[in-house]
């Protein structure tokens, strides 16, 4: 995992199925929706938005994958956030849903 600016972080999972990937997403953002810290009187949870790429032809390049990969994040923004999407699933469709959790106030 790399961060890669701002709030992108980057994961690469050679040989990894979508399906696999998917399951992985999922798992990493519910480890980070269970965390949650206080700052000044305030509690904030941690949630993520989660854009799922595979790439299955050799000639793909980093860009495209990045691309592609920043375009689900997008769209699991767009459906509430605190999701996965995977690349070529529909853009109506997110693959893996959860419940939003909203940051609690002190």
């Amino acid at each position: 995992m790399a961060r890669l600016g701002g709030d992108e972080f980057g994961l690469i999972l050679p040989q990894c199925s979508p399906f696999d990937a998917a399951d992985i997403a999922e798992r990493l953002r519910r480890s980070l929706e269970l965390f949650s810290f206080a700052w000044d009187d305030r509690c904030f949870a941690v949630t993520a938005s989660i854009g799922v790429t595979c790439i299955t032809d050799r000639d793909t390049t980093l860009e495209d994958a990045m691309r592609r990969a920043d375009a689900a994040c997008y769209r699991a923004k767009e459906k509430g956030r605190n999701r996965v999407q995977v690349d070529g699933v529909r853009p109506d469709v997110v693959l893996i849903a959860a419940r939003p959790r909203e940051a609690a106030r002190a």
